[in-house]
């Protein structure tokens, strides 16, 4: 289910790229993943890691040619999400030559909430600019498309296990998540666009709880977390600036979607741990549309940032950003309305491209329950575990939630161990008298965090993090009082 938007097309994105080029204004577009069609071409980690290179180029070489009379502090959020990105991309980069497993397992969580958050940023602010939406649309697409290989492939059955304890742990937090979101919707009635905002966080939250979460779906369930707990990042930076009031729920629920990490963590560390060096170093299907495609005269100012190091880039994101950033704040600097041009959660773009890769390459599964030769476990049952034993999923999963989005909270899980989070501050920042004001119901308790039975992820990084910042203290989740 998707949002409504005032006029439903469909482009292919070679249509697209074409009307872009034309200069032909586009009414609400939703741009969907052809990735049974476009699935021809091969790549590897390097190709992609250049195509979310000059994607973000393209994004802040766009926002340097505005015309100062038009530039808003929407557009200095704009520009801190690709600074972010940027730097996140950098590490990342630097993580796949080194081949640390945590390395890794950290660079790729980041960079996944760090495109949410500048998907997240896109969808509140109005972006009319097409060479911005192009270089959103290719970023999105070819996260999409490296994400597939590098978070969704199986792992070689070398790598930790998953106990069936974990797996109904999650499925648990995943649906006490969705019952939080689904009565924040309750609370955003006063203001168009952060209504629409939650109803999509929470279409979101919803598929992930809909399905059952096996071994299967366990890494595709993580990816999607991330990328909607870095959207949700996004929202807060936007709400700060244009609507306060409502800053400190979007804070709220990044911290209540933070409980995927300790997960992510403990499994995608061995997981790049046993890895093959085969596995970082050969190509594979990608889609055809992980191109930018943008007037020459872009590229020729684009090529310079990408045949450089990526901190060029992310410095000249932050010196533009800091032009924009004192301008004062405007109401037709963000939109009620859809964006103009719009695509899928790159996660679920992650999940089809891996489906077609994985039906026309044989790839190590570690779907089998236990090493050659070993006996087969018998089930453990619901909150046990059982060490590192690889188990059999079953079919069957508990009953945790209402589906019909109704909010009643789960009941509370075990306490984790030596994990106090502080309650946020319940006091609202004063909303502007333009932006209205919000219908405020009592919030449900603060979702707490577990961190996986032998596992020693850190679910207290509630932000998107980059790598110049602790975690849990993104700037992006204080107030604008300092709090």
């Amino acid at each position: 289910m998707r949002p409504k938007v005032p006029l439903l097309e469909v482009l292919r994105p070679a249509a697209l790229a074409a009307l872009l080029l034309t200069g032909i204004s586009l009414p609400s577009v939703v741009l969907l993943p052809e990735v049974a069609q476009a699935t021809t071409r091969k790549a590897d980690a390097k190709q992609l890691l250049s195509g979310m290179h000059r994607s973000l180029a393209t994004i802040v070489v766009a926002y340097g040619q505005k015309p100062q009379s038009r530039r808003s502090p929407a557009d200095a959020l704009m520009l801190e999400g690709a600074r972010d990105a940027a730097r996140e991309l950098n590490q990342l980069k630097s993580a796949l030559t080194e081949r640390n497993g945590r390395r890794v397992s950290v660079s790729m969580r980041k960079m996944s909430q760090a495109v949410g958050r500048l998907q997240g940023t896109y969808r509140m602010v109005s972006v009319f600019d097409p060479t911005v939406a192009e270089g959103m649309r290719a970023l999105s697409a070819n996260w999409a498309a490296f994400s597939a290989h590098y978070a969704l492939a199986p792992s070689t059955g070398k790598s930790k296990s998953v106990t069936q304890a974990q797996l109904q742990e999650l499925k648990q937090r995943v649906a006490r998540l969705e019952a939080e979101i689904a009565h924040r919707r309750t609370q955003f009635t006063a203001e168009p666009l952060a209504r629409r905002e939650v109803e999509y966080v929470y279409v979101e939250v919803e598929r992930i709880n809909s399905r059952p979460i096996t071994f299967e779906t366990y890494q595709s369930t993580l990816l999607s977390l991330s990328f909607i707990s870095g959207t949700m990042v996004g929202y807060a930076a936007v709400s700060e600036v244009y609507s306060p009031q409502f800053h400190d729920y979007w804070a709220e629920d990044i911290r209540s979607s933070a409980f995927y990490e300790g997960y992510w963590d403990g499994y995608y560390e061995g997981y790049y741990d046993a890895a093959s060096e085969d596995f970082f170093v050969n190509s594979f299907a990608v889609p055809e549309a992980i191109d930018v495609t943008v007037d020459n005269s872009i590229n020729q100012q684009v090529d310079v940032y990408v045949t450089q190091e990526i901190n060029v880039l992310v410095e000249r994101a932050e010196t533009s950003a800091a032009d924009f950033t004192d301008l004062p704040p405007r109401a037709a600097d963000i939109s009620s309305n859809a964006p103009v041009v719009e695509f899928d959660n790159p996660a679920i773009a992650a999940e089809q491209i891996s489906e077609v890769s994985s039906s026309s390459v044989d790839i190590p599964s570690n779907s089998d329950p236990v090493e050659k030769g070993a006996p087969i476990p018998e089930t453990v049952q619901p909150g046990t575990t059982d060490g590192d034993t690889e188990i059999r999923i079953e079919d069957h999963e508990p009953d945790v939630s209402d589906r019909a989005g109704e909010a009643e909270p789960v009941a509370p899980l075990p306490e984790p161990h030596g994990l106090d989070e502080p309650e946020p501050d319940p006091e609202k920042v004063a909303p502007p008298e333009e932006l209205g004001e919000p219908s405020v119901e009592q919030a449900p308790p603060t979702q707490e965090e577990i961190v996986p039975d032998g596992w020693a992820g850190n679910p207290e990084n509630a932000g998107v993090g980059t790598s110049d910042q602790s975690d849990g203290n993104d700037p992006n989740l204080r107030r604008k009082d300092g709090r």
